[in-house]
Formats: structure tokens, sequence, C-alpha cells
């Protein structure tokens, strides 16, 4: 009898078990997570650092769908009020058609100065299936500064005027000429 209700128990435990493994199991597949971005290396800004004026550069972000469902991306755009009065222009182009889950994608994002310097920082928004409206995604800092060829001239000029100045009475003197 001892061993019967043993054994007993001992089923019990197991069914009961067993019902809470699957039951774990069925809602863990369950419940769909949809599109998510991941950005490769943390990837979500870049520091353009020092641009000269009338020049462009890009910078490519990377990010991959660990989601279960594609992303569809329908607008990136950086608000026009951020920057200031066409000192410069900034074009982001991303993928067009969904990123699969497990699929990567590219987001380009191009820095055209205008003639003016000074320092800029933009975020870029993003309208998707993965957030929210208008979402503050990524953010790029920089600075147009002035030409510096410009400046080692006016440079180099002052320190070759100096150096004559330094070296004109010698040369004179060594030449004869007064």
């Amino acid at each position: 009898m001892k061993n019967l209700i043993t054994f007993l128990l001992f089923v019990v435990c197991c069914m009961n078990n067993t019902t809470a493994q699957t039951n774990g199991d069925i809602s863990a597949t369950a419940r769909p997570i949809g599109p998510q971005f991941t950005f490769i290396n943390n990837d979500r800004g870049h520091d353009f650092d020092e641009l000269l004026p009338n020049t462009s550069t890009s910078y490519k972000v990377e990010f991959k769908n660990s989601g279960d469902m594609p992303i569809v991306i329908s607008d990136m755009h950086c608000d026009m009020h951020q920057q200031g009065n066409g000192a410069y222009n900034i074009k982001v182009t991303w993928p067009t058609k969904p990123v699969k889950p497990g699929k990567k994608g590219i987001i380009n994002v191009t820095i055209t100065a205008g003639d003016e310097t000074g320092s800029f920082s933009n975020w870029i928004t993003v309208t998707s299936n993965a957030t929210s409206a208008n979402y503050q995604l990524l953010y790029f800092v920089g600075a147009i500064v002035p030409v510096r060829s410009e400046q080692i001239r006016q440079h180099k000029s002052t320190d070759d005027m100096q150096l004559f100045e330094l070296l004109g009475p010698v040369i004179l003197a060594n030449t004869g000429a007064h």
C-alpha cells in the first residue's frame, strides 16, 4: 500500500511537471515580438568631426532586424529647423523594401556643408512599423570649419615676413647692398 501511494505521488508530480513545461513552451512561442531594430556595434550616432565648407561626407549605419516580422520604414528625416539656415544639409536614405527577420539593412546619412562655419547636432527621426511616428533613432554631430589652407598660407606669410625681418640685414650685409 505504501508503495502504491508513493508510485501515485510520483506519477502526479511527473504529469504536473510535464504540463508546466508544455504550457511554458506554448506561451513562449505564441507571443510574437514584432519587428525590432538592433544596431550593429550599438551604432546609433556618429561624430562627423570637422567638415570644410562646400564639401560632403557620408556615414553608413548598419542594423539588423532581430524581430520576427519584417521592418517597413515609411519615412526618415531630419527636422529642417535644426539645419541652421542653409549652413548644411542632411540627406538620409534607407531600405525601401521590407527588411526581413534576421536580415541587415543600411541607413546612409550624407552631410553637405554650406559656406558658413559652425557646429551642428541633429536627430534623424524614423517612422516605421518597429517604432512610433517620428521616433528619434539616430544622432549626428560635427562642425564646419574654415579652410585650413588659407590659414596655413596666412601663417606662412607671417612666418616668412618675420624671417625676412630677422635675416634681411644679414643678407644685405653679405651681398654688399645697402
